[in-house]
């Protein structure tokens, strides 16, 4: 193909704050695409100070130009695909059936995360910490 998406091998070492400023905790921003990251991450890079107000945005953004957070929609793709992509990443972290922040906004307090053992979607508040794995487009 000509085009699509990879999901970077590396995620956190630790689990991470979606938002990590109360302020930024109780409010929408906009990042409400189910199913496109990139537009969520563009929404969260309009604010001052995001890389220190979103960890887990600027975790992805720290891999390199074209990283985003996933967007919900993107997580379940890839949990769609988790035989393919569990022999890809397991064999290199050995931790891919953990649960994953999305970059997608619940409300004004809460932010969807993704277990990948199997594929349920859970709103939390946007102070719980959870692991992260990012996403390219090609």
């Amino acid at each position: 193909g000509r085009h699509g998406k990879m999901v970077s091998v590396k995620e956190t070492s630790n689990e991470l704050q979606w938002s990590s400023d109360s302020n930024e905790q109780k409010r929408l921003i906009g990042a409400d695409n189910e199913y496109n990251g990139a537009y969520n991450m563009a929404k969260v890079k309009q604010i001052a100070d995001w890389n220190y107000k979103y960890p887990a945005f600027a975790w992805c953004a720290d891999l390199g130009d074209g990283w985003y957070l996933p967007a919900r929609g993107e997580l379940l793709a890839i949990y769609r695909n988790k035989d393919i992509v569990e022999r890809a990443i397991s064999s290199r972290d050995g931790g891919y059936l953990r649960r994953y922040w999305s970059s997608t906004e619940y409300s004004e307090l809460c932010a969807c995360y993704v277990y990948m053992s199997d594929g349920d979607t859970i709103s939390r508040t946007k102070n719980t910490s959870s692991y992260v794995r990012a996403v390219s487009a090609f």
